[in-house]
């Protein structure tokens, strides 16, 4: 049934939800994936999602431009997370997690009121449709 609204998807080009795992793909292999993901959330029907984090910015480019089929997006382009918190990929050194988001990979860590506003405003273009903010780790304690 055509129309549906996914209101929670993430397009990281993934096999399993682990930031650890986002860390280490190719980026030519995390949009190769994509390219599938979008499509096949297509063919299930959905035909606009709300992404929460990933790459739906630069993919729905592609769906406009025709070089994709896929949904509407509506990103939220980066989750914003606390250091140690949900967002943040606790087997990676701390100095390449944050050396691989100012790069490429679309997740925020901070701490603070100060830190959080300023992630909130990096993200703030006509791209980003909502934001994801990360409270805490489910359930896990850990130390780094």
């Amino acid at each position: 049934m055509p129309g549906l609204l996914d209101c929670h998807v993430h397009f990281y080009g993934a096999q399993k939800m682990s930031i650890d795992g986002f860390y280490q793909t190719s980026q030519a292999l995390v949009g190769a994936r994509g390219a599938h993901d979008v499509q096949a959330i297509l063919n299930a029907g959905f035909t606009s999602v709300r992404e929460l984090g990933g790459y739906a910015v630069e993919l729905s480019k592609a769906i406009e431009e025709g070089t994709l089929i896929g949904p509407h997006t509506y990103s939220a382009v980066s989750p914003i997370s606390m250091t140690g918190g949900h967002g943040d990929a606790h087997n990676t050194p701390l100095h390449a997690l944050i050396d691989a988001f100012h790069l490429e990979l679309p997740f925020h860590l901070c701490d603070g009121e100060a830190e959080c506003l300023k992630a909130v405003r990096l993200q703030i273009h006509p791209w980003c449709k909502s934001h994801q903010i990360l409270r805490e780790r489910w359930g896990h304690e850990h130390t780094r």
